[in-house]
Formats: structure tokens, C-alpha cells, sequence
């Protein structure tokens, strides 16, 4: 466990390739005691599924799907033998979970193995977990947040739970910085800072730059492009990894031009080709970004999808109303132009104008395959389940989970799988 949190955390490529064998060196050690126990196949598992996670964020995919198919086999094997033995169900279901969202180039992994996921058996699992097993309950919690933030769709309800579940984990890194991490992916921008400036730090905790990055974001977001300059700058200067690289050379880029400094913003555009990998997909996004000449963008739409990130909704909106459709340059502006409206007016409970913009950004984006159509099909798909039209949510999440390659397809699939799952697709 402290390896992958201590890999995942550093991306540390040396400290990866010194100590991978010490996976199966482990795995021998916990078969050769011979326990009569039903944490044996367990931790066997544990030890398969924590490498699984370090190679697929190190890139290496094959690998990790051929751990996660380790994991899962020596999980139902040990579910037969011990069916009453709960920490079994912490790993299943987040294996249940994630079979039932896996993204389309990864089917081929559920194939080998033979199961369809189950997202709310998975849900059940893990919530049983928290709330029976005293060592793993913990674990469980923040997996089942997790998996709503990333996988599935987060509620009100459970995001005030994770609030309190944060609170009462105040000293505990991981759990401050995926509550910071997934307030930002709803929008709470504002809430995120006050948990990230007092996120635990010292000796006792391990060097965490992802920090920094989330809070040159935030600055971002907000129009404090000086403060987010040097905030990616200082994430830039303590990691050591090959992801998100990328993505904020882009977001430095951005930066400066938004400033109208472009010479500096071309000199950090022209890193973005030579400097990281492209495992994430904002690296991707990023890359591509970079090759499209992006000083030819519309900055007031850049401005209001910023802000529209963050959760500043009335400076987004604001923006987008400075913009008239007319005086747009092409089919790409207009395109994302009507989906940032959407997402304004959807944010703001404006339903019926957020689908007529969403489903003009979707009939916009299909000769191009703009990812903006697959973002759009996929929140009318909310919408419609929002409204409890389970025919419609189950139309536009096959559009979105259909949609032709784009740079967000792992998390698109991973979200529109997950609800056709719930809804019995």
C-alpha cells in the first residue's frame, strides 16, 4: 500500500523499475505461510490490484489490466470460500464498479474474464464495507466518493457526506485531496481553496505537488493568471513524473495569453510537444490544443469555460452574453460556444434552453467529431434522467458512449457505461 500511494503520488519511474519484482516476491511470501485464513487469497489480491493501479498511471496499461484479471479471479475464488468475510467486498466492489464503466478500449480486459460489471452491486459492496468492517471502513468510504465523483454522478446528498467524512479525516492527505480534487469537478472551485491551504503537510507526509497544480487552477479559473503562472511553475519545479506535464505547459500557455503576452505564450506552447507523456487525457487535449494554433481562439469563450470550471457561473455567463453567434469565426467556435451555454444554463436549472444548446452543439460537432458532441449527448443524458425519461437518458448516453474517438473518450465511456449499467443496459 505505501508503494502505490508513494508511486501514484511521485510517478517516481526509477523507484518503480528497482522495486517491481518485490509484486511477486510478496505475492510468494503470503503463499508460502500457508494460512488457513481468508485474508491469504485477500491480501494476494490486495498486492495484484495496488500494482495494477502504479502500472495503468505509469502507462503501462497491458500490464495493469493482466493484474486487475489476477485480482478479480483470486476475489471471487476467495467470495466462494469465505462468503461472510467483508474486506472481500471492498476490492470487488470497486472491481464491480469499474468492469460495469470500463471505457470501450478496454473491453477486451472484461472479455478475458468473462463478467459484466454490476455499478450498484459494486455501490452495495463498498457501502457495506464502510459501515460494518472496522479496518477497511475507511478505505471503502473514500472509494465509494471516489467512484461517485469520477465514475458516476455526484449528489448533493453524498457530496455533504464526503464533506463531513473530510472533516472528520482532516489529518489524512489522500482523503484532503480527493474531496479538493472532486469539489473541483463540481464546480465548488471556492470551496477546494479552503480545504487545499490548510492541507496537511510536514514531515510526516509525503512531498504532494498536486497542490500546487490544483491551486494554479483555481487562479486560473478566477482571472489570477500571475498567481496561477507561478503556481504551475512551482508544481513543475517539485514533480518528478511524466503526466500532467503537458497540460500545464497548456495552462501556462493560457496564462500569458490571456494577457497578451504571446511571445511568452508561445514559448510555453512549444513545450507542450517536446516535454511529457499523453496518458491523461488532458494531455491530450493539451496536445492537440497545441497543434490547432490555439492564438487563433476565442478568448472570451476560454474565459467563461474557465470560469464556468471553477463554479463562477455569473462571470460565465456574463462572458458568453458579450459574444454574439454572428461574429463568431467558424463552426468550431459556434460549436462550443453553444455547449459552454448549455453548461451555464443547465448549472443554473435552465433545463429546456441547456438541451436546445446541447443538442445543437451534438448536430454541430458530428461532421468534425468535436468532443464537445459527445460532452453534449452525454449531459442530455443526465438531463433526461434528471427528469426520469429513462428512454432518452438511455438514448444519449449510447450516442455518447458511441461517440467516435475523441481526446475525453476513457472518461465519457467510463461515465455513460456506468449509467446505461445502472439502468440495466
Amino acid at each position: 500500500l505505501a508503494d502505490m500511494v508513494y508511486l501514484i503520488s511521485s510517478e517516481d519511474r526509477l523507484y518503480f523499475e528497482k522495486n517491481k519484482t518485490s509484486e511477486n516476491q510478496r505475492v510468494e511470501f503470503v503463499k508460502n505461510l500457508n494460512l488457513k485464513s481468508p485474508y491469504s487469497k485477500f491480501i494476494e489480491a490486495e498486492i495484484h490490484l495496488h500494482w495494477a493501479f502504479v502500472k495503468i498511471k505509469l502507462g503501462y496499461d497491458i500490464a495493469g489490466a493482466l493484474n486487475i484479471i489476477k485480482a478479480y479471479k483470486l476475489l471471487v475464488e476467495n467470495q466462494k470460500l469465505y462468503p461472510h468475510f467483508l474486506p472481500n467486498k471492498k476490492s470487488l466492489g470497486i472491481l464491480h464498479i469499474l468492469i460495469g464503466a470500463v471505457p470501450q478500449n478496454y473491453t477486451w480486459v472484461t472479455n478475458m474474464i468473462r463478467i459484466k460489471g454490476n455499478v450498484a452491486l459494486g455501490i452495495s459492496e463498498l457501502n457495506e464495507v464502510a459501515e460494518k468492517d472496522p479496518i477497511f471502513n475507511v478505505e471503502a468510504k473514500l472509494n465509494y466518493f471516489i467512484a461517485k465523483g469520477y465514475v458516476l454522478k455526484m449528489d448533493k446528498n453524498t457530496m455533504a457526506d464526503f464533506q463531513k467524512f473530510a472533516e472528520q479525516n482532516s489529518k489524512n492527505a489522500i482523503i484532503q485531496f480527493f474531496y479538493a480534487s472532486i469539489l473541483m469537478k463540481e464546480a465548488k472551485s471556492e470551496e477546494a481553496l479552503e480545504v487545499l491551504k490548510v492541507f496537511p503537510t510536514g514531515k510526516s507526509y509525503l512531498k504532494f505537488p498536486y497542490t500546487n497544480y490544483l491551486m494554479a487552477d483555481i487562479a486560473l479559473q478566477n482571472g489570477d493568471y500571475l498567481e496561477a503562472e507561478n503556481g504551475y511553475l512551482s508544481f513543475l519545479k517539485n514533480f518528478n513524473g511524466e503526466n500532467f506535464l503537458k497540460d500545464t505547459f497548456f495552462k501556462l500557455y493560457l496564462t500569458s495569453w490571456l494577457q497578451g503576452n504571446n511571445q511568452k505564450a508561445e514559448n510555453y506552447l512549444n513545450k507542450i510537444k517536446k516535454i511529457g507523456k499523453t496518458n491523461t487525457e488532458s494531455d491530450k487535449h493539451a496536445l492537440k490544443e497545441a497543434s490547432l494554433d490555439p492564438f487563433k481562439k476565442n478568448k472570451t469563450i476560454m474565459k467563461a469555460r474557465l470560469a464556468f470550471d471553477g463554479g463562477f457561473l455569473e462571470r460565465s455567463a456574463a462572458l458568453l452574453n458579450e459574444i454574439s453567434p454572428s461574429n463568431l469565426k467558424n463552426n468550431f467556435e459556434i460549436t462550443e460556444y453553444q455547449y459552454r451555454r448549455g453548461r451555464v444554463l443547465h448549472k443554473m436549472g435552465n433545463k429546456k434552453q441547456a438541451i436546445l444548446a446541447y443538442t445543437d452543439a451534438y448536430q454541430k460537432s458530428l461532421e468534425e467529431k468535436y468532443y464537445f458532441g459527445a460532452l453534449s449527448v452525454l449531459q442530455l443524458g443526465y438531463i433526461y434522467l434528471d427528469n426520469k425519461d429513462k428512454a432518452n437518458a438511455k438514448k444519449h448516453f449510447e450516442l455518447a458512449l458511441n461517440y467516435p474517438k475523441h481526446e475525453y473518450k476513457n472518461s465519457v465511456d467510463n461515465k455513460a457505461k456506468a449509467e446505461l449499467n445502472l439502468l440495466g443496459q
